[in-house]
């Protein structure tokens, strides 16, 4: 069976880069508005907030600009596991066997995909810097292990849902730990 693979709407990732750049035009703008602000602690308020928002929203927006380049799929779905590819915290590669469960979940009026693995710590213990924090944080608002928000991806969740199941079931009949899709 050959590779399932789904790739970003284009256009919502343009919309994310334009949304990132005026945030970073915003933060340009506090940061050079700083110097003129009549209390020196305003001042040192608007500084700080314009360079979080220049480094965090610039940071997203070499992201989109990385993915839109690039035109890689966000999402692979094999007969060894998926791999998830749509965001810089992603998980990686994830063999079937690893996986406990896949659902879906609603955050923040955002609908995910969620990949729940049998080792709580599988994904985290992967990852090094940025993207160990990144996941962390992650799990905060989660017991599931890897996020994918399924705003970003070209493919209907039916779909989806059905392309994981028939390769999922593949490895059922080697390995009898199947995940169960939500």
């Amino acid at each position: 069976m050959d590779d399932f693979r789904v790739f970003a709407k284009r256009g919502r990732m343009v919309a994310l880069s334009f949304a990132s750049l005026v945030f970073v035009a915003i933060g340009i703008l506090m940061v050079a508005l700083a110097s003129k602000a009549d209390n020196a602690g305003e001042g040192v308020m608007l500084a700080v907030i314009g360079a979080v928002s220049i480094l965090f929203f610039g940071f997203c927006l070499w992201i989109y600009i990385r993915k839109l380049v690039a035109n890689t799929p966000l999402l692979i779905l094999s007969e060894e596991g998926l791999t998830d590819q749509a965001s810089y915290g992603s998980a990686g590669f994830i063999r079937w066997e690893e996986i406990r469960d896949i659902g879906t979940m609603s955050m923040a009026n955002q609908q995910f995909l969620c990949i729940f693995t049998h080792d709580p710590d599988l994904i985290v213990n992967r990852m090094t810097g940025l993207q160990r924090m990144l996941t962390r944080m992650n799990k905060g608002l989660s017991s599931a292990q890897a996020h994918i928000p399924l705003k970003l991806l070209r493919c209907p969740l039916p779909q989806l849902l059905e392309e994981i199941e028939k390769r999922a079931k593949l490895t059922e009949r080697s390995s009898k730990q199947t995940p169960s899709i939500v």
